[in-house]
């Protein structure tokens, strides 16, 4: 699953693509380089026209920005090592960030979520619980919390102040907006003073994904990293 789509055009006079994006450093007008699953993993060639927020499973997949890349009369050949994945663009790099403002992991007893982080401040604790397509914010006043949490979690929507949101269909990345959260939480600022994304607006021009979407685990959450969860312990 790709949080951020890139739609792209191979030639001016072609249609818009779809496409896997894992960078969030990337913008519209960007050139690119993609490869094409579809076509034996050719390198081809694109330019971004926009970016959507809508967690698909695109066929194909951005590879590198051109500049990074080298063409030459053999090919097309991205930079060693890869540059898929840059900045903050799947729960995993939400974790990566957030553990720095002292942010703990865990695990939970429903299904349904990949894996939660909690944290507490002077007044507060404040659940991150992450699911396929979004993450249900859950903020509880201290003085009804006892002792320290468990290692596994349960998500209780009646309890505290809870917000399910949907991370898909926004105008901004709302991983990026997570992160600010959780700093400002920890922080004991008011997280309403953090400017949330809204509805993306533009009609998406395709009618959804290359593939099926497929659900995922805590353990699919965190492939493609070195495995770290928090206090010492690995996958």
């Amino acid at each position: 699953m790709s949080y951020i789509v890139a739609f792209v055009r191979f030639a001016p006079e072609e249609s818009l693509y779809p496409v896997n994006c894992w960078r969030s450093d990337m913008k519209e007008g960007d050139t690119v380089v993609v490869r094409m699953k579809t076509r034996g993993d050719a390198l081809k060639r694109a330019e971004i026209a926009y970016l959507a927020y809508l967690n698909w499973n695109c066929a194909n997949t951005i590879e590198c920005l051109a500049s990074e890349a080298e063409f030459t009369s053999h090919g097309i050949f991205p930079p060693n090592p890869p540059r898929l994945h840059q900045g903050v663009n799947r729960p995993v790099d939400v974790w990566n960030v957030i553990r720095e403002f002292g942010w703990r992991l865990h695990r939970t007893s429903s299904r349904t979520y990949k894996f939660a982080c909690s944290a507490r401040n002077t007044s507060s604790v404040c659940y991150l619980f992450f699911r396929k397509n979004g993450v249900d914010i859950q903020i509880m006043d201290l003085a009804t919390v006892s002792g320290r949490d468990d290692d596994i979690l349960s998500f209780s929507p009646t309890v505290g102040d809870v917000d399910r949101a949907d991370c898909r269909g926004t105008d901004a990345n709302f991983y990026v907006y997570l992160c600010h959260l959780a700093k400002a939480f920890s922080e004991n600022r008011d997280c309403r003073e953090v400017k949330r994304p809204s509805r993306f607006k533009r009609q998406i021009p395709w009618s959804g994904p290359a593939e099926p979407d497929r659900d995922t685990n805590w353990r699919d959450a965190f492939r493609d990293t070195c495995g770290y969860l928090h206090d010492d312990q690995y996958l």
